[in-house]
């Protein structure tokens, strides 16, 4: 049996985070295979991806799946221990010219690893308590926006990516920036998601069904996660976001999720809007390594 089966065989006995599911890694746009460790009793996988582009093989997170890599077998595995696990899965991966990984922030994972380069990135993080104490938290500005958009806007659910999607590029025409992910990417995934009933397409509309917004939720036993979302330029004063992402929330505490996910935003202005909702800022580590002299002049040796 090699790793990958053992792998899926793995998963199919025990509770995994919804992006290091296989019905979840199939959909991305390359392969993915995973690597094996064992020391002391304890045992790791560590999932990767194979992308080949400009000449160059990468390793690294695919669209659409925040977080991969380590995969630990055991809870409460002591912080040594997983050092020499991550070292040794490390180790086990095929070339590459550039490697940056981003790993699940449940890991607790010691700050250096040999021989690859980490990198501290951050998300935010909302325990999902009862919904009066979590709104009592939000900021004014927040709760503001809420309440204009309650009164002027109404939430549905579509089983609609295509309409989803041309929400999401409205987003970027403001920024003067194209869409980075194919809408085919969005299909495959939104078809796993109705498959495994693991996410939901929630929009918001106005009383002349002009769409203001959409967000994209997706999730596993425990955690509910913001996988994308967009906004529509011209109602950006309507609160229709803040109302979306409040309804997230609470559709994620009604369905018995425990932690909800922002996947904090390097943009100042992103980080800014999920900070009004109080999360807690949860710090996670990217594994980077680069072997190409020419990427590294091309792009720099920093953190994507």
């Amino acid at each position: 049996m090699s790793f990958k089966e053992s792998y899926i065989q793995y998963c199919q006995f025990n509770e995994v985070p919804l992006f290091f599911q296989p019905y979840w890694l199939d959909n991305a746009d390359y392969s993915w295979d995973v690597c094996f460790s064992e020391t002391d009793s304890y045992h790791a996988y560590f999932v990767y991806f194979i992308e080949k582009k400009w000449f160059h093989t990468f390793i690294r997170n695919p669209h659409l799946t925040p977080y991969s890599g380590l995969l630990c077998c055991e809870d409460n595995i002591p912080e040594a221990i997983k050092k020499v696990l991550i070292e040794s899965l490390v180790a086990q991966l095929p070339s590459f010219d550039v490697c940056a990984i981003d790993l699940f922030w449940q890991l607790h994972l010691p700050s250096t690893v040999t021989n690859v380069d980490v990198f501290v990135r951050r998300t935010n993080l909302l325990p999902l308590q009862d919904p009066l104490a979590i709104y009592q938290q939000f900021k004014p500005s927040l709760k503001r926006q809420i309440k204009k958009a309650e009164r002027a806007l109404t939430i549905f659910e579509a089983d609609d990516i295509n309409l989803f999607y041309a929400l999401h590029q409205k987003t970027f025409v403001k920024q003067h920036k194209q869409v980075q992910i194919p809408l085919s990417v969005y299909q495959r995934y939104w078809e796993c998601c109705k498959k495994h009933n693991c996410g939901n397409l929630l929009f918001i509309k106005d009383s002349d069904d002009r769409i203001h917004a959409t967000l994209f939720l997706v999730y596993d036993n425990s955690i509910s996660y913001y996988l994308a979302g967009g906004t529509d330029a011209s109602f950006y004063g309507s609160g229709a976001m803040s109302l979306l992402m409040w309804h997230a929330i609470q559709r994620s505490k009604d369905l018995g999720k425990k932690t909800f996910d922002f996947e904090g935003s390097m943009l100042p202005n992103v980080n800014a809007f999920f900070s009004t909702f109080s999360p807690i800022e949860t710090s996670y580590l990217q594994l980077k390594k680069v072997h190409s002299i020419l990427y590294k002049i091309l792009k720099g040796n920093k953190a994507d």
